[in-house]
């Protein structure tokens, strides 16, 4: 399969505590991509890169996809898109983010 998908950045959920008693938020990243035109695309694997550990997380047919983060991390990530049958296409180019403390 071609390289289907561009993925990019869409939103960063804030870290905030609002009071003493309070969890802080999780902190997250939300990307998105465009929808492949090719009808044998029926999915799509965002990979998440920190350090030597790669997971792979399967967004369906869908074009946006969240992920949790840990604060003070910088993770990369790419995408593929897949058939059927399982094949993957050529992985996107990686991009990369810095979780704030």
């Amino acid at each position: 399969m071609k390289q289907l998908l561009i993925i990019t950045i869409l939103a960063i959920a804030s870290v905030a505590v609002t009071a003493a008693k309070s969890k802080p938020t999780q902190p997250s990243v939300t990307l998105e991509w465009n929808l492949s035109p090719d009808s044998t695309v029926t999915g799509y694997k965002i990979y998440r890169v920190e350090k030597d550990t790669t997971l792979a997380y399967d967004a369906g047919n869908t074009n946006r996809y969240t992920i949790p983060l840990l604060k003070n991390r910088t993770y990369a990530f790419f995408g593929t898109a897949y058939n059927s049958a399982g094949i993957e296409s050529e992985p996107t180019e990686t991009i990369t983010y810095e979780v704030p403390r």
